[in-house]
């Protein structure tokens, strides 16, 4: 009986599979921070389930970035989508002229507008606080002035924060001139 001689059946090498760092890798984590006191992260740690500041026990617990997370000496307000204040920290309403009672439920366009309008529109700073509240996760950095005082200038980061979903408008003028030197105005 003959044999035949194999056939060798050649195929074009497959791709192998790799890993694809995506977005989700490159994304920071996320902490809770109370409205009121504003403890660090590394004071207590958090349920996810709680509502209420532990320490404070009063304070509505939001959750934001670890990037955007404010500190017991930062100046924030958390702006709704709406554009209204809705917490307003001792440190921005001295920063401001303001008393917190009197900025709850107020447009933040009465108290923050655009440093650079000749550079950027004036509706951008207001803008951006509507993204973070509805659906964006990114941060992002724009100059401020308090209104209707000019010379002076800030970084207000802006963040999302929530439940329920907010813009966390972080105020910084400590910061201002190594982002200005570094570039990283993001």
């Amino acid at each position: 009986m003959a044999t035949r001689p194999e056939a060798t059946i050649t195929r074009p090498a497959r791709p192998s599979l790799r890993l694809i760092r995506g977005r989700a890798h490159d994304t920071p984590g996320w902490t809770c921070f109370c409205g009121e006191c504003t403890p660090t992260p590394a004071d207590e740690p958090v349920s996810p389930l709680a509502h209420v500041c532990g320490p404070y026990g009063a304070g509505l617990l939001l959750e934001t970035r670890l990037d955007a997370f404010p500190t017991r000496d930062d100046a924030f307000l958390v702006i709704d989508s709406r554009l209204r204040v809705q917490t307003v920290s001792r440190q921005a309403a001295t920063l401001l002229g303001e008393s917190e009672e009197d900025m709850i439920d107020r447009p933040v366009a009465e108290f923050l507008e655009s440093a650079d309008t000749e550079v950027q529109e004036p509706e951008d700073f207001l803008q951006l606080i509507r993204h973070a509240s509805t659906d964006s996760d990114e941060r992002h950095s724009v100059f401020v002035r308090p209104q209707n005082a000019f010379g002076i200038r800030m970084i207000a980061r802006i963040a999302p924060c929530g439940p329920p979903r907010a813009a966390l408008v972080l105020l910084r003028s400590r910061a201002l001139q190594v982002e200005i030197c570094h570039g990283a105005l993001r």
